[in-house]
């Protein structure tokens, strides 16, 4: 599962709310403004609807990029992962040759670099075991001990194979890192252009509502500190509505985005 993060899905909630507050609210909020100023419906709607469609576009780019560095994301600890296995076991392949060609002799080890601190991770590791891959090969040689063969040519493939695994997957981390860091750049930037579209979108629909009449929808999308930082949302998980004065819902509008006309 690719987790945006908690403030992510908040500041999308916030936006899905004051969406769906336009929807939900259109044609009330659209016959109280006419009234009041007597501009045409047509403009106000274009007004109100630039808004919404421009938090909407904003939104589902902020949405998107916070998924793809989620993914990213899971996929990299996935591939540390198997890079640290792997940089586990050459370090202890490494370990068991030292071992094994000490009981030879206790001087073998460093004749094959294996002597001293063992590096554990890293480009340190990377060197150690390709430098005693080659010293391995070069000698070509073969030990017996308590009846058993020790070709140095066998431990040098086994070694060379492990350090070739471990090279190939601490590229691949470094990529993706990369790739990782590109996209929070563009998550970033995606962030903020949300955060400022939704703070001008939300206000101006705000006081849009409140020229309406309409007090408790303009505070419940109104974009407080909290909200826009993804904080907090409001506490319903849908917008209150408007209701006529007997106490029934308005019905509901078709939600467009048509041009202003000319005057």
């Amino acid at each position: 599962m690719n987790k945006v993060g908690k403030t992510t899905e908040n500041r999308v909630k916030c936006a899905r709310y004051v969406i769906s507050a336009v929807d939900s609210n259109l044609k009330t909020i659209l016959a109280a403004l006419v009234a009041l100023t007597g501009y045409r419906e047509e403009d106000w709607r274009w007004w109100i609807l630039l808004q919404r469609d421009t938090l909407e576009e904003k939104t589902a780019r902020l949405y998107e990029a916070a998924i793809e560095l989620a993914r990213e994301r899971s996929g990299d600890k996935e591939l540390r992962s198997q890079r640290d296995d792997c940089g586990a076991e050459l370090a202890g392949t490494l370990a068991t040759s030292r071992a094994s060609l000490a009981l030879v002799d206790s001087e073998l080890p460093k004749r094959f670099g294996l002597d001293g601190r063992t590096p554990r991770s890293g480009v340190e590791l990377e060197a150690f075991a390709d430098n005693v891959a080659r010293s391995l090969a070069d000698a070509d040689e073969t030990f017996t001990v308590i009846g058993n063969e020790i070709h140095t040519r066998n431990l040098a493939r086994e070694i060379a194979a492990l350090h070739k695994r471990y090279k190939e997957l601490s590229a691949c981390v470094v990529h993706e890192q990369r790739k990782a860091e590109a996209l929070l750049t563009r998550r970033n930037r995606a962030l903020d252009d949300w955060a400022m579209t939704y703070k001008i979108a939300a206000s101006t629909l705000e006081n849009v509502f409140r020229m309406a009449d309409a007090h408790e929808l303009a505070e419940r999308v109104r974009p407080t500190v909290s909200r826009s930082s993804g904080q907090e949302v409001p506490e319903d998980n849908a917008p209150a509505q408007i209701t006529t004065t007997d106490g029934t819902l308005p019905a509901s509008d078709e939600v467009g985005s048509p041009q202003p006309s000319a005057h």
